[in-house]
């Protein structure tokens, strides 16, 4: 593994495994495939990055704000997320300066580590960082653990449009995209009820994988399941085309398993809801 890292760095530029763009992380996995199939191992189908160290003077900080996150009632996956985002921040910190306390916290740190993000971090990775850290900064007034005014460095987050997917759909479009299923066959019988299901009734990719015999009410003609976002049920009515997709896909396309509680539909895209205007 050293010498494939010597190699990137001498080829590429690429001095660390850590903060490395998307760019950067697609030529960081050859050579970690190529490092498990000389130690013998099955090259894994995703590698997770290099765990970033939480320095010793911010740890507190950091538990803290992440006790303060479950009380406020968010899920262990929306946690998880945004402490990730907020050790980006304490890593740069301890870098630009090893005994660096959050207390002393100056506008300069934070558009430093503005500067930081545009080096290493795609536009949309980087509003996300922002909003988190604003959100963390206000937590960190409020708790005396920085100077009053630090979340007003931050003013504005901007992402690019452009570098995401597009918030919504008109009908003409998601027609287009339902007219472009095949639902001869018992694929696209499936593809068809996700996406049908995804545009009518705006249910997130996870939750549509997650869905139940028992999630289909046929006499009052709902769909009822736990969001795995907020943890809370919901009940959404059920259309007589999405009624109808359903039944089709039941009898002529879902495949025969040992898992009979299941309906068996594994998610197109990512988790992004559409919303059609």
């Amino acid at each position: 593994m050293a010498l494939g890292l010597e190699f990137l760095k001498d080829a590429e530029g690429i001095c660390s495994p850590e903060f490395l763009t998307k760019g950067e992380r697609a030529k960081l996995r050859p050579i970690k495939v190529l490092h498990d199939i000389m130690c013998g191992n099955i090259p894994s189908r995703k590698y997770m990055a290099v765990p970033i160290y939480i320095p010793l003077q911010f740890r507190n900080a950091y538990s803290d704000y992440q006790s303060y996150l479950f009380q406020k009632g968010q899920r262990e996956r929306t946690v998880g997320t945004k402490v990730s985002r907020i050790k980006v921040f304490f890593e740069y910190l301890n870098k630009c300066e090893t005994n660096k306390l959050l207390y002393d916290l100056s506008f300069k740190d934070i558009i430093g580590f503005y500067r930081f993000l545009r080096e290493k971090y795609a536009p949309i990775a980087i509003s996300n960082i922002q909003f988190t850290l604003r959100d963390f900064l206000r937590y960190a007034e409020d708790s005396g653990i920085t100077k009053q005014g630090c979340s007003s460095y931050i003013q504005r987050v901007h992402c690019n449009d452009d570098e995401r997917l597009p918030s919504f759909y008109t009908p003409e479009e998601t027609n287009r995209i339902l007219q472009a299923v095949d639902c001869t066959g018992a694929e696209g019988k499936r593809d068809y009820a996700i996406l049908l299901i995804a545009i009518r009734l705006g249910i997130r990719s996870i939750d549509i994988c997650r869905l139940t015999i028992s999630s289909i009410h046929w006499n009052d003609d709902t769909i009822v399941f736990c969001q795995s976002k907020t943890g809370n049920y919901q009940k959404l009515p059920m259309t007589e085309e999405i009624k109808y997709v359903l039944a089709d896909y039941l009898k002529n396309g879902r495949p025969h398993t040992n898992n009979d509680a299941s309906l068996h539909m594994m998610p197109l895209v990512q988790d992004h809801p559409f919303t059609v205007y």
